[in-house]
């Protein structure tokens, strides 16, 4: 199974009936930080953010976090 498989279809099948709120996929491979929030039962997006994009999510709404730093490029 590859990265993209594993990160973006079954953790969220899995972090979605564990009931985690927000997560946040860094993909390097891709140069893009993915916030997805739950919404009921499944996971929206809440933004794609690239290099040069500052992220955020809405747990901790007044966290921005440069993706540059977080994609280490």
């Amino acid at each position: 199974m590859g990265h993209l498989q594993r990160d973006y279809e079954h953790k969220r099948i899995d972090y979605a009936r564990a009931g985690i709120s927000e997560y946040w996929i860094v993909d390097p491979q891709e140069n893009q930080v993915t916030v997805l929030v739950l919404q009921g039962s499944i996971y929206m997006e809440h933004g794609v953010f690239r290099i040069d994009d500052i992220a955020s999510g809405r747990l901790l709404p007044r966290l921005r976090i440069d993706a540059r730093a977080m994609l280490n490029v």
